[in-house]
């Protein structure tokens, strides 16, 4: 940085407009900065920050909440093409990424973030200074808004630099060396408004309810009673009584010890009770207030008495996207207007016109909070049948395909209809690709009745379109139900932790994993999840015979019956799946996996919390509560995701075993459901046929059916990718 009064260069006081137009309204304003050079801020920054951010625990943790969120968003830089509309795309690699990754040689670049949104708040402004080697810029200094002052030409009165001063030191800034970022404000022409400016009055009311409750813990801030004595006291008596009394009793380690005096004397008391002087709820109503000016849900910062949302889950992602991106992209705006251009006043214009335009943006896909408004989003824009693919592509944010990402992937009841069109007659289907209607294998043959259908049956575009749509649709149905039970396991489930912890008496004595047996979880588990799973997995083994023989299996009018006798249950039939002991065996496996992985989320939940209890000296009840809230927020946005990968899971399962069952499948293939959520591997995987017992490539993993529990969580959670059968001839 640059060595303080060294202020070199032209004087501002002598600078002249530019030969430009020039706002009507600043021959007026130039009017009241008549003869100035600088302009002085009205208000004291130092004494805001002072009293505000540093003296106030409320204000802090607003500021210090917010500076956190944005700072710890990383920043991506991307290139849009000059002149007309394009998907733009990301750089990797830039001089701008390094800037911005290491900014000076004393801060990183989420630091120098950090400190710019904590000025921002705190004083309504915020500088960033740019160091230039050659006219390249190479380092970026957050200064300090109570030291920065506004330099304005002599003429038109407008903002033309800025002056740095410490003691009697000063440096002068051109302005285009500085960024300043600062807030609206209604009445100031150069500076912003900062929200403690707005709080003040709540702020200075805090800070004396904290001198007051310190003082009163001392000497009650006032006479606890009066001594009254029944005859006159010399002056010397008065003195050396009030000395013995506060050296023996106004002291912290004394209070509430009963008062021995000699002679006539009696006693009056004067304290309030506390209903009297209810601090606590005052101390709550100005902290309520401070947040208002903020923008933060109270909750956020402790007060847990006040709701103004069903759960914390709920307050923070309001927190997100009402203050953390609008503020953090206002930042984000201004380095994008100021910081690209001076790397673009580098190129020459020619280069210029012909090269695409950066743009830094912040990366939503790290910001944990976002997550599940974003799986919303997802779930609407695939039910969204009317939207290519390719359009759902884009407003979930990914680009588009290049190949098959303008089609539409239509329910299975609908037909598209163009009344304009010619009617033409359906193309006859080739005999030996149209499995025979009403025809079933003859009993006596079982199993080894031969399906009617070629291997590339089920790659027939519209066929495999028909194939997935079913899949899907009897997916959406049983997540519903799972959805409805999982809803239930989790609410008893929080009832009951929150009820064990509510009975301890300090957090030493929390145990995450007493609380929440894992063992015991997993069994009640498997008590009330196994009729589904048995149902559903007995439903999609049919699918898989079906699909066998080229036809697509009516889930709506399958009924399955309770076998009389465990024998019965294990004889195969012509056409119908039945589940064997060894199937029996390997779907309890699935279900005491599936149990296992959610009960261990659930405890980890709990450790997590407990170590925040820790470190913020939570009381046990406090405890309790966050836990209550935190594993209702499990509750709902966690089981629509838990139905979906179940509900998939075990119709892919079923539908292999179903395959296995007919003897005659050879091979079995990937079908990719090709949504806007489909992952690159999924997408590649599409179409890829293994040997029936073998698995598929998926992204470096071996899974042996979409949604294989084996896999990575990355590759199985809410994967709608099914299979189709390869029948030998």
């Amino acid at each position: 940085m640059r060595l303080f009064g060294l202020n070199v260069g032209k004087p501002y006081f002598a600078m002249r407009p530019r030969n430009s137009k020039t706002s009507l309204t600043w021959k007026v304003t130039r009017m009241l900065y008549a003869g100035q050079d600088v302009v002085w801020m009205t208000k004291n920054i130092e004494t805001f920050m002072r009293e505000g951010y540093q003296a106030n625990v409320d204000v802090f943790a607003c500021i210090d909440l917010i500076a956190r969120a944005i700072s710890h968003i990383p920043i991506l830089l991307y290139s849009k093409p000059q002149g007309k509309k394009g998907d733009r795309k990301e750089i990797d690699t830039h001089p701008i990424l390094d800037l911005l990754a290491r900014p000076n040689p004393e801060q990183a670049g989420p630091t120098l973030i950090d400190a710019m949104v904590r000025y921002l708040l705190g004083a309504g402004n915020s500088y960033v200074e740019a160091v230039s080697v050659n006219g390249v810029v190479k380092e970026l200094w957050a200064l300090m808004p109570h030291r920065m002052s506004v330099l304005v030409g002599d003429l038109t009165k407008r903002a033309v630099g800025y002056r740095y001063q410490v003691g009697m030191g000063k440096q002068d800034f051109v302005k285009g060396e500085v960024l300043q970022i600062k807030t609206f404000h209604p009445t100031d022409d150069f500076y912003g408004l900062s929200p403690i400016e707005i709080a003040a009055n709540q702020i200075d009311t805090s800070n004396f309810s904290t001198s007051w409750d310190a003082k009163l813990l001392k000497n009650d801030m006032r006479p606890s009673g009066m001594f009254i004595f029944k005859q006159s006291l010399s002056p010397d008596q008065r003195e050396e009584f009030n000395d013995s009394v506060k050296d023996k009793y106004m002291d912290v380690d004394r209070r509430g010890l009963p008062l021995v005096m000699d002679g006539e004397m009696s006693y009056e008391a004067l304290s309030q009770t506390s209903k009297d002087a209810d601090y606590i709820e005052m101390d709550k109503k100005v902290t309520r207030k401070i947040c208002r000016a903020f923008n933060i849900p109270p909750e956020l910062i402790g007060d847990s008495s006040n709701k103004t949302y069903s759960n914390y889950q709920e307050a923070r992602d309001a927190f997100y996207l009402e203050t953390v991106l609008p503020i953090g992209y206002f930042i984000l705006g201004e380095l994008n207007n100021w910081l690209i251009r001076k790397f673009e006043a580098t190129t020459s214009p020619d280069d210029l016109a012909s090269k695409p335009k950066l743009e830094l943006d912040f990366d939503l896909e790290k910001v944990e909070a976002l997550q599940a408004k974003k799986n919303e989003a997802y779930a609407r824009m695939g039910n969204a049948w009317w939207v290519t693919m390719n359009e759902k592509r884009v407003a979930c944010g990914y680009a588009p395909l290049e190949d098959g990402g303008e089609t539409f992937m239509l329910p299975l009841g609908l037909t598209a209809f163009d009344p304009m069109a010619e009617e033409e007659p359906p193309e006859e289907e080739p005999p030996e690709e149209t499995p025979p209607e009403d025809e079933n294998p003859p009993a006596d043959e079982g199993q080894k009745a031969l399906p009617s259908q070629s291997k590339s049956y089920w790659t027939v575009p519209e066929r495999k379109k028909a194939l997935w749509q079913t899949f899907e649709q009897r997916v959406a149905a049983r997540e519903k139900e799972f959805e409805k039970q999982a809803k239930q396991y989790l609410a008893e489930q929080a009832k009951m932790i929150n009820e064990k912890v509510g009975k301890l008496t300090d957090l030493s004595q929390v145990n995450p994993d007493q609380i929440l047996d894992i063992g015991d979880a997993v069994k009640a588990y498997g008590k009330k999840f196994w009729p589904w799973y048995r149902e559903n997995f007995i439903r999609a083994g049919n699918a898989g015979v079906h699909a066998v023989k080229g036809l697509l299996f009516d889930d709506a009018e399958f009924k399955i019956d309770e076998p009389e006798n465990e024998k019965a249950a294990q004889k195969p039939t012509s056409f119908v799946f039945t589940m064997t002991a060894k199937l029996e065996k390997q779907l309890r496996a699935m279900v005491f996996d599936s149990g296992t992985e959610v009960n261990k989320t659930t405890v980890g939940r709990i450790y997590r919390m407990l170590k925040v209890a820790q470190n913020e000296n939570w009381t046990v009840k406090e405890f309790a509560q966050k836990i209550y809230e935190k594993t209702s927020d499990f509750e709902f946005w966690r089981a629509q995701l838990w139905a979906r990968t179940e509900s998939a899971k075990v119709d892919n399962f079923g539908q292999v075993e179903g395959y296995k069952a007919t003897e005659f499948v050879d091979k079995k293939g990937w079908l990719c459901s090709m949504l806007a959520t489909s992952r690159d591997a999924h997408i590649s995987a599409s179409e890829q046929e293994v040997g029936v017992d073998d698995d598929f490539d998926v992204g470096g993993e071996s899974l042996a059916y979409p949604g294989d529990p084996i896999g990575d969580p990355g590759n199985v959670c809410n994967c709608l990718c099914t299979v189709y059968p390869v029948v030998g001839q």
